[in-house]
């Protein structure tokens, strides 16, 4: 039997080079639910981004060059991150790159300069545990997402995939 932690808030985030950063988190669900929250629009829906954001988009192809794209609008901002997946190995790695559309220049047709994502997702007595690696294009890049807040709104999303797991698994 799975003993549920209480995990809010625990995600890490740190810098590993001038250019990437890893995160790590722990989930009380098996890996094939974690990778289905991550990876299925009716999933991502509920937990990218904050609770009372409007859906734009949320496109996921999950196949080895297939687009991807979240896309939502709060009260006085719009966000929209797509990409493309490289390397699918379900449930357990998921590689793709990721473009943030309000970079000056970007926009849903732009691929690069891109930043790339390695996620591995390991299971051990029920706990499954997301290493996601971020290898930023440039120093700029990455100064700026740490400058973002992006911490915060990290620890949101995954406190809210933790609410889902659940249905994921039911």
């Amino acid at each position: 039997m799975t003993v549920k932690t209480n995990r809010k808030g625990s995600a890490t985030v740190n810098k590993v080079t001038e250019t990437a950063y890893v995160i790590e988190r722990r989930f009380d669900a098996k890996a094939s639910s974690v990778f289905r929250a991550l990876t299925e629009p009716q999933y991502i829906k509920r937990w990218w981004g904050f609770p009372d954001v409007e859906w734009l988009d949320c496109q996921a192809d999950l196949r080895v060059g297939g687009y991807w794209r979240n896309s939502v609008r709060g009260e006085g901002y719009e966000v929209s991150f797509h990409g493309h997946y490289r390397e699918i190995d379900q449930p357990h790695n998921l590689v793709q790159t990721e473009i943030y559309e309000g970079v000056p220049g970007g926009g849903p047709e732009v691929h690069e300069p891109l930043t790339l994502i390695t996620t591995n997702l390991s299971e051990a007595d029920g706990v499954t545990t997301m290493h996601a690696h971020v290898e930023c294009y440039s120093t700029e890049v990455i100064n700026a997402v740490f400058e973002s807040g992006m911490e915060s709104g990290l620890q949101v999303s995954y406190d809210r995939i933790d609410e889902l797991l659940p249905d994921v698994e039911g």
